[in-house]
Parts: structure tokens; sequence; C-alpha cells
């Protein structure tokens, strides 16, 4: 039997990324415009110098508390964490805008 639907909101949530990454994709390698790139970097930017601190201020936090619990695993994950927070607009900026230009 299939299913009624022909999407659901599981799959869509799987494929509307990837339709969206790879026409990202094709228009910064045929046309130079990465629109994905340039429609929200300026929004993702505000986003991250306002919020990227507090983020940084809780998984220290988490760090802290995970350290005197004796938890190496939980120190582990918050440290990733904590240097995913500094190096996120260094990857954005590598996976969407992909060497095009917003000129």
């Amino acid at each position: 039997m299939a299913k009624d639907s022909a999407l659901t909101l599981k799959d869509f949530a799987i494929v509307a990324p990837l339709v969206l990454g790879g026409a990202n994709f094709i228009a910064a390698r045929y046309w130079g415009y990465p629109f994905l790139y340039c429609w929200a970097a300026p929004t993702a930017r505000d986003l991250y110098l306002s919020w990227g601190q507090v983020a940084v201020y809780y998984v220290v936090g988490f760090i802290l508390i995970t350290l005197l619990r004796g938890n190496k695993a939980g120190v582990i994950l918050g440290v990733m964490i904590f240097i995913g927070i500094f190096e996120l607009p260094r990857i954005a900026d590598t996976m969407f805008r992909l060497g095009g230009s917003c000129g």
C-alpha cells in the first residue's frame, strides 16, 4: 500500500535543504551568484553577533558543570560545541558562498 501523501514533513525536512543547496551550488558555479549566501548573510550575521556570545556563555557554564560532576564525555562534547560556535561564521561562509560574490 502506498501512502496517501506524496511528501511527509520528515521527507520535506530532508528534501528541501538538498534542493536549496543544489540550486545554490549550481547558481554559484555557473553564474557566480550564491543566492543563499547573499540573501541570508545579513540576517545570519546579526543573529550571530547578538546571540553568539550568549551561546558561548551557556556552553562555558555547561563545561564547568560537567567538570564539577566528573563527566569527561560531557566536557569533550562541550569543548566541541564551544569550538563550533567560534568556527560557525567561517564554516557557513565556506558552505554557502562557494567562491561566488554578491556584487
